[in-house]
């Protein structure tokens, strides 16, 4: 009996001792000596992720390219102008982007992979009740309006799950997850061109947004990373004084969000002259040549997905990396596009396009690792919910000021040519945030000396 009440007064006392708060000052500072930090593996299962967040790419930007396929026929059934059925897909695009901030508030209080499951069911359900809409006025709410928003809960996620997973090879991880797009729209045209001539354009639509919702299949594998309990590395010391020269995203807020605001800004100039080539290159392709619109956005979309595949790679080349590669594609695409008034022939054309292509991949998939190392993993969902945001502006506004200069001067050259110089503008800005970074990089190491010093001689 003695033995049983002493093993039940140990058990107390271990009980206790577990729930007892640290009151003591040895307890706090071994509490404070360790930090539970997301590592990311850099491989093993974040190759299922990128696999995952790959054909959610895939899906989602071939889809959007497949829209153009049944615009006859939806301005038939709805007996609509070609206007009405174009901001159909307008409004989709423009919500799929402006939606990016609450989607990347939902993702930082739920998670990702919850968000991307229920942005694929409304996207899904979305684009399929929009077959029964009596009216066009009805498709814009239910295909673009609400089947947007749903395709941005589903795509940002994508784009931040890899950067979660990858750290030395986010470059490469974001090259292969953004040539998604680029292949999307190489296998979506003719796949939704098969499926229309097969079936109408009502069961087409109704079997596409079944892919869709394979979307949800892939959130699945968005597994979250689990926090690991580090010991620090550094003492109480150049804790306190290290630890907010070498973070920038955590001593100097302000100088964050000034290189968040550049990049918001100079994304918005990048896209809107992504919009004007985009609007005003299938008028010209389709006055050059009657069947050169399909031919030469397949030959830009195949030379842009072989771009983007060796992206990460380029980066890992001595002297270069992820922002100085996407200047150079900036630069190349808006000399390339500045020059499109010279072309004669549609060969001129196939010629800018495989250009342009294989230059602008570099921005698209180089962005999010940008971003990513301006503000840390921290706030990396945020960050890329306002990119998409300002590009989603851009998205809105580009399609109207475009149409009205093309009306106005009648001619589609001042077009390309403020593309052009919005190009360089983009290009020029990028390489002041990079002058930016690098002389924050500079200061932080001057920091970082002098405080590891003045440390020594404190220990001395």
């Amino acid at each position: 009996m003695a033995k049983k009440s002493k093993s039940k007064s140990k058990t107390t006392s271990a009980t206790e001792k577990e729930t007892k708060p640290p009151n003591t000052v040895s307890e706090l500072e071994d509490d404070e000596e360790y930090d539970y930090i997301t590592v990311p593996p850099d491989g093993g299962f974040g190759w299922v992720v990128l696999v995952a967040c790959f054909l959610i790419d895939m899906i989602i930007d071939g889809f959007l390219y497949a829209f153009g396929a049944i615009s006859d026929d939806l301005k038939k059934h709805h007996k609509c102008q070609e206007w009405a059925v174009s901001l159909v897909i307008s409004i989709a695009c423009s919500c799929y982007l402006l939606s990016a901030p609450l989607a990347s508030a939902l993702c930082n209080k739920w998670g990702c992979r919850p968000i991307g499951i229920i942005g694929g069911i409304i996207a899904a359900a979305a684009v399929a009740t929009s077959v029964f809409a009596p009216n066009i006025q009805l498709m814009w709410l239910l295909f673009g309006f609400v089947g947007g928003i749903g395709m941005g809960l589903v795509y940002l996620p994508s784009i931040v799950m890899v950067g979660y997973y990858f750290d030395n090879k986010r470059a490469i991880a974001t090259g292969i997850v953004t040539a998604g797009t680029g292949i999307g729209s190489i296998v979506f045209g003719p796949l939704s061109r098969f499926l229309f001539d097969r079936f109408g354009w009502k069961k087409g639509l109704l079997i596409l947004s079944l892919i869709l919702l394979g979307c949800v299949i892939c959130c699945i594998f968005m597994q979250p990373l689990k926090p690991i309990r580090k010991k620090r590395a550094l003492s109480d010391i150049e804790l306190s004084s290290n630890v907010n020269a070498a973070n920038p995203t955590v001593t100097v807020p302000l100088l964050s969000e000034k290189k968040e605001v550049d990049d918001n800004v100079v994304s918005s100039s990048t896209h809107h002259s992504h919009e004007h080539v985009d609007i005003c290159l299938s008028p010209m392709e389709q006055r050059s040549r009657a069947d050169t619109t399909a031919s030469t956005r397949s030959r830009r979309s195949i030379k842009a997905e072989d771009a983007v595949r060796p992206s990460g790679w380029i980066t890992k080349i001595p002297h270069m990396n992820a922002l100085l590669v996407n200047n150079i594609g900036l630069s190349i695409a808006g000399v390339a596009t500045f020059l499109v008034p010279l072309c004669s022939s549609h060969g001129h054309l196939i010629a800018y396009c495989i250009i342009w292509g294989g230059a602008i991949a570099f921005h698209i998939s180089l962005t999010p690792v940008i971003i990513c190392e301006l503000v840390g993993l921290d706030k990396f969902s945020s960050a890329l919910g306002l990119v998409f945001l300002f590009r989603g502006i851009s998205s809105l506004i580009a399609p109207p000021v475009m149409g009205a200069i093309r009306d106005f001067t009648a001619s589609f050259n001042i077009p390309f040519i403020i593309s052009g110089i919005s190009f360089l503008v983009s290009a020029l800005m990028h390489f002041v945030l990079m002058w930016i970074v690098r002389n924050e990089g500079v200061r932080s190491k001057k920091r970082k000396g002098q405080d590891t010093a003045g440390s020594k001689n404190i220990t001395v």
